[in-house]
């Protein structure tokens, strides 16, 4: 299955998770810094409709095959959504030996 090919894919959220939460990826590892949310949509059966949860490889992919570009991370903290290049402190020292994390250059290689 294609999932591009099938189905309207958006990026609605991506953001920032509080110290001990995480959530699980559709990709299979869980998320413990940071998740991209996605909504789809089937492109002729307009009932098969959700969401999924993802880290940043998969964010990536998803967004590359998809055409979509990325959005500002969302930190609960702050209330506010900021860059990604805002959080690489944060990302270089929460996320050490995490898969499910993204970083500005990841969207840049497109």
């Amino acid at each position: 299955m294609d999932i591009v090919k099938d189905y309207d894919l958006e990026l609605v959220a991506y953001t920032k998770l509080l110290k001990g939460q995480d959530k699980i990826s559709c990709a299979g590892p869980k998320c413990t810094d940071k998740y991209h949310t996605f909504q789809y949509k089937h492109k002729t059966d307009e009932n098969n409709i959700g969401s999924f949860f993802c880290g940043g490889d998969a964010a990536k992919s998803f967004m590359r095959l998809a055409n979509i570009e990325p959005i500002k991370i969302f930190n609960p903290l702050s209330g506010e959504s900021t860059n990604d290049s805002d959080e690489e402190d944060t990302l270089s020292e929460s996320s050490k030996g995490s898969e499910n994390h993204s970083s500005n250059e990841d969207y840049k290689k497109k």
